[in-house]
């Protein structure tokens, strides 16, 4: 079986990471912030926010169907939700002011769950659909889903070291800038600086690219 992560890359590993490719970190360097960029970054690419499993959360949406705009809304029977679930725990549809509690349906009675499988590796996939076995109406913000929103409850090697190589791409222009205010006027002597520079430049802009193709594998797609 793969392997998993059960979280992103820390500070400390991709301290390692930038090291073991032979950068010349500047003193002081902090990576902390740019872990948290790359994750920020990882779920702007996705479109999954958040994109590792956090806690359960309910969330309200609109009955879907054509009808938009009024105040009778629905006429379809698919949702397609706004983020993704590793896990919904219930599905409440027909809440309104004077009926805040609404109606619980039953999972594969009222309603079923795509894709199926989910959270089963290698694809770690979550839920984005709820397919009603009946049309939906009712008023906006009717239908509560609540679960466990996020893509997976780990990361597969390969979206570990997409954060991974986001976080290094933006640690390099860290590292150029750091070392250029560092030294000033370089003289021949600073030769491993002026190395360090170019393969930061380098370095940056393949890491960058590599993890930005593997994110459009991820991309949640939009209805």
């Amino acid at each position: 079986m793969p392997a998993t992560y059960d979280d992103y890359p820390t500070t400390a590993e991709l301290t390692t990471f930038l090291a073991g490719w032979g950068l010349a970190l500047p003193t002081n360097f902090e990576t902390d912030v740019y872990i948290f960029a790359a994750i920020d970054e990882w779920e702007r690419l996705t479109r999954y926010h958040p994109f590792l499993a956090s806690t359960s959360t309910a969330y309200r949406y609109d009955p879907p169907g054509p009808n938009k705009t009024r105040e009778n809304r629905g006429g379809a029977k698919r949702l397609f939700l706004d983020r993704g679930f590793v896990t919904i725990t219930e599905v409440v549809s027909g809440i309104t002011t004077s009926s805040p509690d609404g109606t619980v349906l039953v999972v594969d009675t009222d309603y079923r769950l795509w894709p199926s499988n989910v959270n089963v590796a290698p694809d770690l996939k979550p839920y984005t659909i709820i397919d009603f076995i009946g049309y939906q109406h009712g008023e906006p913000r009717s239908i509560k889903v609540t679960g466990v929103p996020g893509y997976s409850t780990v990361l597969t090697a390969e979206t570990y070291q997409a954060v991974m190589h986001l976080a290094a791409a933006a640690a390099c222009d860290g590292i150029r800038e750091g070392i250029a205010s560092e030294a000033v006027e370089w003289a021949e002597g600073d030769v491993r600086e002026r190395k360090s520079v170019e393969l930061a430049d380098k370095l940056g802009m393949r890491w960058s690219g590599k993890a930005r193709a593997i994110a459009t594998s991820y991309r949640r797609a939009i209805f």
